[in-house]
């Protein structure tokens, strides 16, 4: 039977395809999205996947994890699993991007692995890949030769699995030969990171915004209102989402749903369960039988 791929090219040309790199994985997502963009449009989220994001143009920040970027021209945020992440623009404005969603067992059956020195880049060298001025532009050259792949009632599939390859392999050149103190590029204000690193290091036993204020030696109603002018999300709804990343991990790692309930900082495990469901899609349960 021949096997189908889903593609899809709405009325703005906004392209979303599938490059199906083995018969026995989940097929890579490819996506190329222009539209006016607003802030209201993008919350907190997690993804299951490897995610490779390249910032074509908007007015644009961009958090992941415990850092905030500032967005310029062909600049590539790598997202591994688990990382909360928000695509942040400061107003309305014209936004294009383009980004692949990798499953990360895509090519565990192969020799070498390609995505494997992006799944275990260094945690210190931050999530921001700005490449030099050349390996920008033919990269970018090489997302716009992925569309074409797709459109025109196209399906290329042969062509846009070499091309994704091409990407791959300038991202790894880069962080291999990514010096120690050429990494981490961020502009997250000194505050903002104590904010982001004590509740990354202290995410299941924090209760309330009271916790991380006292800590930091602010009033809760400035550290509410300082956090949502940057991150552009309650700090409260921030903390949930690192609580159901956390549960995430624990699932992974052969927790059952009441352990993660309550080593993520739960106390009540249905109202864990409809947090998770809110942020992940599923169940606990269902989450951890589809990941067995």
């Amino acid at each position: 039977m021949e096997k189908k791929f889903d593609l899809f090219i709405d009325k703005d040309s906004n392209l979303d395809a599938n490059i199906v790199a083995m018969n026995s994985s989940m097929p890579i997502r490819f996506a190329h999205h222009k539209s006016i963009d607003r802030p209201e449009n993008h919350v907190l989220h997690i993804n299951n996947y490897l995610e490779i994001y390249f910032f074509i143009s908007g007015n644009h920040r961009f958090v992941v994890e415990n850092s905030l970027y500032e967005l310029k021209y062909g600049d590539i945020i790598i997202i591994n699993p688990r990382e909360v992440h928000k695509a942040l623009p400061l107003n309305e404005h014209m936004y294009e991007r383009f980004y692949f969603l990798v499953n990360c067992n895509t090519f565990d059956t192969m020799y070498l692995n390609p995505i494997s020195i992006i799944l275990n880049k260094p945690t210190d060298i931050g999530n921001l890949i700005s490449l030099d001025s050349k390996s920008r532009d033919r990269v970018i050259n090489t997302l716009y030769e992925i569309d074409a792949c797709f459109r025109d009632k196209r399906n290329d599939q042969i062509r846009a699995l070499g091309l994704f390859l091409q990407i791959i392999d300038d991202i790894n050149q880069y962080l291999l030969h990514l010096k120690p103190t050429s990494g981490d590029v961020t502009h997250t204000p000194k505050l903002l990171k104590d904010i982001l690193a004590y509740i990354s290091e202290n995410t299941a036993d924090i209760d309330s915004v009271a916790d991380i204020a006292t800590t930091l030696g602010v009033t809760p109603q400035y550290l509410s209102s300082y956090f949502s002018k940057y991150i552009g999300t309650p700090i409260k709804v921030y903390v949930q989402a690192k609580k159901i990343a956390l549960a995430k991990h624990l699932l992974d790692k052969g927790a059952d749903v009441t352990q993660a309930c309550y080593d993520c900082g739960f106390n009540d495990c249905s109202y864990f369960i409809r947090v998770f469901k809110k942020y992940v899609g599923m169940t606990p349960m269902s989450y951890k039988k589809s990941n067995r």
